[in-house]
């Protein structure tokens, strides 16, 4: 049995991950835009050249600009890998792309639908030991592992290193910058979706939710470093939300089937590097468009030009659509709540917008059912990992 950490508690379920102290600073450097060219180039096909050597490896895609990038090098190189993909049965998919993309470089493309991506989550967060909900990865590492992969490489870090999140950048720079402390603000205000407008109000008596803390955490860890201002929301990405929830995720729920997932893009060399180019090889502000450094290098070995321009998904599924399929119905039969009657969680807040349609709150309400979950089979042993949902 095991006790609830408050604090955990509260970053989860407001920022979905605990910030970590940054061991690498992103800065400003005096890279050209040739210079950075070259050495992206350069240390990707040096990264690529020593995954293709392994057996048993795959390579996961999504039709998007990282991935294919690291295809395109690897196909350079010889023999490209077999492809896996992942969807969730939704118009949102990027199956036919990613499978467009293996059929370009004559790989062996592995696509696998999860309609239900929580039906399994009693099992997969008592193997992982994670109280969230968007543990799917663990369903594609399980699907590869079957086919005998023993390395799944990503293209995890693409964004992070490169830019690639232009709908937080605009919005951010476009914000009062002027201070440490409105700067955190403008962090918290474009992951909009991580946390809800009357977030005081969800936690219960046992809990001291207080915005302060929150922005004292960001804000001394990424907004108060001596570099630009992207430049802190560059390293507050990198080890907040890529650290503590997607690359953790990941980690985690691929050696759950005894694999390792290396990055085409996350090697020491690649992320020294990458954090000292300057800002503008990334996000150009006129264009207001994000990864520019690799979307040169698309063009330039002559790939589809939507490889390039497809704005920026995200893996996972539409929320709204994945509450109205089997979330709601989830939720409704774990009431009544352990985590409210045990005083973590108001009742009032959950009665108010259990009904909504709003993004903000679907996606709190799936955060809360992972929860839920967690705290059954580990604080109040009440479910069995081996349940349904």
């Amino acid at each position: 049995i095991q006790k609830i950490d408050s604090q955990a508690f509260i970053n989860e379920l407001t920022l979905r991950y605990t910030p970590q102290e940054p061991s690498v600073i992103f800065r400003e450097g005096d890279w050209s835009i040739t210079e950075s060219l070259n050495l992206t180039e350069k240390i990707l096909k040096e990264n690529i050249a020593d995954l293709a050597c392994k057996k048993d490896v795959a390579l996961g895609i999504s039709g998007g600009l990282d991935s294919t990038l690291a295809l395109l090098i690897w196909s350079q190189i010889g023999k490209v890998p077999p492809t896996y993909c992942m969807g969730f049965g939704q118009d949102e998919d990027e199956l036919v792309q990613a499978e467009t993309v293996a059929e370009v470089f004559g790989a062996n493309s592995h696509a696998l639908v999860v309609e239900n991506p929580l039906e399994r989550l009693p099992e997969i967060i008592a193997k992982t030991g994670l109280p969230k909900w968007n543990l799917y990865p663990y369903l594609l590492y399980e699907y590869a592992a079957s086919n005998g992969v023993k390395h799944f490489v990503t293209g995890e870090g693409g964004d992070e290193l490169f830019g690639g999140y232009e709908y937080r950048y605009n919005g951010y720079l476009a914000s009062s910058l002027k201070s440490s402390t409105e700067r955190t603000w403008a962090y918290l205000n474009y992951h909009s979706r991580d946390w809800v407008l009357d977030q005081e109000q969800l936690f219960g008596a046992k809990v001291g939710f207080g915005w302060h803390g929150i922005i004292a955490s960001l804000e001394s860890k990424f907004f108060t470093l001596p570099t630009s201002p992207i430049c802190q929301l560059f390293t507050a990405d990198y080890y907040g939300k890529y650290q503590g929830d997607f690359g953790l995720i990941d980690t985690i729920t691929a050696k759950c089937h005894g694999m390792d997932i290396p990055s085409a893009y996350l090697t020491e060399r690649m992320i020294k590097f990458a954090s000292t180019v300057p800002s503008s090889y990334k996000f150009d502000p006129l264009t207001k468009k994000g990864k520019t450094l690799l979307r040169i290098l698309v063009r330039d070995h002559g790939l589809p030009s939507w490889v390039a321009e497809n704005p920026k998904k995200g893996f996972g599924p539409n929320t709204v659509k994945l509450w109205e399929r089997c979330g709601e119905r989830i939720f409704a039969s774990l009431q009544p709540m352990d985590l409210v009657r045990d005083g973590w969680i108001r009742l009032e807040w959950i009665n108010k917008h259990i009904a909504s349609t709003d993004v903000r709150h679907i996606n709190k309400m799936l955060a809360l059912l992972a929860y839920e979950v967690w705290y059954r089979l580990n604080v109040t042993d009440t479910m069995s990992p081996k349940e349904r949902l």
